[in-house]
């Protein structure tokens, strides 16, 4: 485990701290047994161990909390990465922000559950024997009615947590989906803002909200009153206990000795069963979120083991296309060669865009080469760093321009330079730098602009295949035309791929794939 030395050395500060809550009742015991008188220096040294308890659980905390940022940090990247590792359409049929949600989801409760929970289980279960082991000394009757308490909270506490956890995984999965629906509405401020009214939205959304909401009240009367009917039966044990140890009392039958030792131990005994149930509550979170990733892991895409040279041709044999329910007959076989920009068109609904998409490998299909090598055999971070794909929508990074431009952190250093000399981002240079941040809504940026960079960061990774999605639909014919030229410009570098319902400039395009 790479954080092996930090569990153990968790555990080993909980455990000491476990010991030393129980060395009080111990002295006290040790010192009864032996006839010893109590005295003030005796006061002050229990007092001492108490506040010393304490003491390590603040450390604990301390050095849980001076190790989060690694482990929360590579724990998201990790399961971020498991994630873009997912299938095309599971990924864009779940949705990007609630696969995001769920994960840090994922990254809180496994955080949680492993530096807290998992440490104080074991450092209670210490405290518990410990306690009863003191107790059956002083009082077998009393250790007694204090062990029963434990297998009946455990118990309880496990049936609870088997229908919380499928009551769990419904709230998460109606929750990210529900949050991301209302996201849908108020994401574009424009729009959100242009509503004369927001009972429109509040209409739309009310059903979503409401699954929320109660998803989340299902789980929590549920866990709550259940708790409750535990917490009570151990609150009677307790009061019987004391009114008993009182009882007695009165009969001089219990020494002070025993009377301190069991006032002692009661609250340290039922709060320690307290933790522990409380830390396999969390556990439910935990399974719930590490059993998402688990799911995220098991709909990785297929991946190839071979490597991809540089691009010289590609070969595409297709006799339908299809994603989902749409499923189209096609005839397309054809070989295409660097320094070809393959115009690929037809109306709306044919299946322009699926087409493109298995290119990527988005989609698996056995149907297409690159130099020869069937694409399904081929790696793919390696025909990903070759094959670039540049959708209509593409994204604007809330980041800088270079950010936004250069996505290799390593190599912004030297195009930097490059960058800002750039004739295709000129106009966008006129009143920005490229340090300048792009906002979260986009709103600093004109769409001609945005399509620019969004260029500008495809053509910068320098690509062998090149596949545009009508780009240039919505944007001026002063941007459309650039980037038409930088294509033409640049075409013997690569094989491009122009989806556009427009006719094409000039000669531009010297092969066609008509659907």
């Amino acid at each position: 485990m790479k954080y092996k030395k930090f569990f153990i050395t968790m555990l080993l500060i909980a455990i000491i701290g476990a010991v030393i809550t129980l060395v009080p009742p111990a002295l006290i015991q040790y010192w009864k047994a032996n006839n010893i008188d109590i005295d003030n220096a005796m006061i002050y040294t229990l007092a001492g161990i108490i506040v010393a308890s304490y003491l390590i659980r603040v450390l604990l905390i301390y050095v849980r909390e001076k190790f989060a940022l690694e482990f929360n940090k590579n724990n998201f990247f990790n399961s971020l990465g498991q994630a873009h590792k997912m299938q095309y359409d599971e990924l864009t049929n779940r949705g990007p922000l609630n696969v995001l949600e769920r994960i840090i989801m994922s990254v809180n409760s496994t955080y949680s559950f492993m530096t807290g929970d998992y440490i104080n289980i074991w450092s209670n279960i210490i405290i518990i024997v410990g306690a009863l082991a003191i107790l059956f000394k002083v009082n077998w009757v009393i250790a007694l009615a204090m062990a029963v308490v434990l297998p009946i909270n455990i118990l309880g506490y496990k049936a609870l947590n088997k229908k919380l956890f499928e009551k769990s995984k419904v709230m998460q999965e109606q929750t990210s989906a529900g949050w991301q629906k209302v996201l849908s509405f108020i994401d574009n401020v424009d729009d959100f803002k242009q509503l004369s009214k927001f009972s429109y939205i509040e209409n739309l959304i009310d059903d979503d909200v409401h699954k929320i909401f109660k998803s989340m009240a299902d789980v929590n009367v549920y866990a709550q009153s259940v708790s409750y009917i535990i917490h009570g039966f151990n609150e009677v044990v307790r009061s019987i206990i004391m009114l008993y140890m009182l009882f007695m009392a009165t009969k001089g039958q219990y020494q002070a000795g025993v009377i301190m030792i069991v006032i002692f131990l009661i609250p340290v005994y039922f709060s320690a069963v307290s933790s522990i149930v409380s830390s396999n509550l969390n556990k439910r979170d935990y399974k719930v979120a590490t059993g998402f990733i688990d799911e995220v892991k098991s709909l990785a895409e297929a991946n190839g083991k071979k490597s991809l040279d540089p691009v010289q041709n590609m070969e595409i044999d297709l006799d339908h296309i299809g994603a989902g329910e749409f499923l189209r007959t096609v005839n397309i076989n054809e070989t295409f060669n660097k320094g070809d920009i393959v115009w690929v068109k037809g109306d709306s609904g044919t299946g322009k865009s699926t087409l493109v998409k298995y290119l990527t490998k988005f989609r698996p299909i056995e149907t297409i080469k690159y130099n020869g090598v069937d694409m399904m055999d081929l790696a793919n971070e390696d025909l990903r760093e070759r094959v670039i794909y540049l959708s209509q929508q593409s994204s604007i990074y809330n980041a800088s321009i270079l950010d936004n431009i250069i996505i290799d952190k390593n190599k912004q250093g030297q195009m930097r330079n490059k960058i800002e000399n750039e004739k295709l981002l000129a106009p966008i240079f006129a009143n920005k730098t490229v340090d300048t941040i792009i906002n979260p809504a986009v709103a600093n940026l004109s769409g001609g602009e945005k399509q620019r960079i969004a260029f500008a960061r495809a053509i910068y990774r320098d690509p062998d295949v090149l596949i545009l999605d009508e780009i240039t639909s919505n944007i001026d014919d002063k941007s459309a035309r650039e980037i038409y030229a930088r294509v033409n410009e640049e075409r013997n570098k690569r094989i491009t791929f122009i989806i556009s319902h427009d006719d094409l400039p000039g000669e531009i395009s010297n092969k066609e794939i008509n659907l």
